[in-house]
């Protein structure tokens, strides 16, 4: 579900999963998503992470909100349970006032933003909703082009050696190795990135490996 800022703002309808068991909170998300301005919203809301993950199952959501402390969830869990319905989805947290170190944890899981509730900053829910989906497609385009090129280094059949260069301009450790350089040398990947260049590499084998340097230098 990749989209830009722009094809978000084009679009009739952001669709909205709300997973929050306080329907008061339901009530005043929708009222404020309602006053935004040019962008409508689709919201639909579960009142336990069980049905929110049937919902998402069912039908194609844009953006979730999601509550860390459900009737069938608590904490992190609820998180990591949700991820793995809806990986390529944004996720923004709803989160008590007592909760924000765990709101913060779970931004270093990969959550995209967090709202307090009861705060002003609930106000800025809506542009909170527009930059996560952006944010999140910008992850899902750089995973995929890690995808494509990891494909495409692996698919070599030359030898290629990734590694960096000291400051004394002398090869470094390992940063990666593609497969045919494990098969050729008759190392594992992990024996690869343990050894440097020098322990590896036999003079009968210079002529098959390329070297690619992590940092480049000017003479």
């Amino acid at each position: 579900m990749e989209q830009s800022l722009s094809s978000v703002q084009k679009n009739p309808e952001i669709h909205l999963l709300i997973i929050e068991d306080d329907f008061e909170i339901v009530d005043l998300v929708q009222e404020i998503l309602e006053t935004t301005g040019n962008i409508p919203f689709n919201c639909s809301s579960a009142a336990t992470l069980s049905q929110g993950l049937a919902m998402l199952a069912e039908k194609k959501f844009d953006i979730i909100l999601l509550d860390l402390s459900l009737p069938d969830s608590q904490g992190l869990n609820t998180l990591h349970k949700t991820f793995l319905m809806a990986s390529d989805i944004p996720i923004i947290l709803l989160t008590g006032m007592d909760d924000e170190a765990l709101a913060i944890e779970a931004l270093q899981a990969g959550a995209q933003d967090y709202i307090v509730k009861g705060r002003n900053e609930s106000f800025f829910l809506a542009r909170s909703i527009r930059y996560a989906i952006e944010r999140k497609r910008i992850e899902n385009a750089l995973r995929t082009s890690e995808l494509r090129y990891r494909i495409l280094f692996n698919s070599i059949d030359d030898a290629i050696c990734v590694f960096e260069i000291d400051e004394n301009l002398m090869p470094g450790k390992h940063i990666e190795v593609n497969d045919a350089a494990c098969r050729k040398l008759g190392y594992t990947r992990e024996e690869f990135l343990r050894l440097s260049i020098h322990q590896i590499l036999a003079p009968k084998h210079q002529n098959d490996l390329y070297f690619i340097s992590k940092k480049t230098y000017c003479g």
